[in-house]
């Protein structure tokens, strides 16, 4: 094979992957992202429905597989934290609360149905956190601080709750905060709505005149310069 048909594949080769990159930049690549982005906004709307559920369910006792009562408390935009702001005014955050309390049946009895005490200790329990979060905000803490080890808060909200567990004969009960974080109705919504798509600003190919938008020439292939 002489240079010149050798230079001949190069061009040629070289054109080939400019055309397919370039199919990829048009179209390949935006159908993936595309796909993820809806694959992101579902698995959002799925979680933001299995949230709502925990929250909007009325305080109820369940048993788990091993025999234990079983009491979601949950709490979203009732409670808040003074949050400390640098060279300012302290700054009132809402927040989403969702804690647990499980003691075994075999000790106590099942409490299934127990309406009252569910809703006594599910009180007690959003009243001590922001009882919790106001001693912390009174110590000048910040939020993130506050709220940086769940262990911690999660003893001394037990301890607030110790006398109301007390009087529904509730002694050994495990009591665990799974999450106190910043609550934003307003924009949990709009985070899974799919963002408005970014369309790149259009450049003429030196090669061949032709409009483009992607990083390489849909008529040639040439690369964007």
């Amino acid at each position: 094979m002489g240079f010149f048909d050798r230079l001949m594949n190069t061009v040629a080769n070289n054109v080939g992957n400019a055309v397919a990159n370039a199919a990829a930049e048009k179209f390949i690549n935006p159908a993936i992202d595309k796909a993820t982005d809806n694959i992101k906004i579902k698995a959002a709307e799925k979680f933001a429905e299995a949230e709502d559920a925990i929250y909007n369910t009325p305080p109820t006792f369940t048993k788990d597989k091993e025999n234990n009562n079983i009491l979601a408390i949950a709490s979203r935009d009732k409670l808040y934290f003074m949050d400390k702001v640098p060279g300012g005014e302290p700054k009132k955050v809402m927040l989403k609360f969702l804690s647990t309390l499980k003691f075994d049946v075999a000790t106590y009895g099942s409490y299934e149905g127990n309406t009252d005490a569910a809703n006594s200790i599910h009180a007690a329990t959003v009243e001590a956190a922001q009882q919790v979060f106001d001693e912390c905000a009174a110590k000048h803490m910040t939020m993130a601080g506050a709220l940086e080890n769940m262990k911690v808060l999660s003893v001394q909200i037990k301890e607030k709750i110790a006398p109301t567990l007390a009087s529904y004969g509730i002694d050994n009960a495990q009591f665990l905060v799974t999450y106190a974080i910043p609550s934003n109705t307003t924009t949990d919504a709009a985070a899974a709505a799919p963002v408005a798509d970014f369309k790149p600003a259009a450049w003429t190919c030196a090669y061949c005149g032709s409009s483009n938008t992607g990083k390489f020439c849909s008529t040639c292939g040439a690369a964007k310069e």
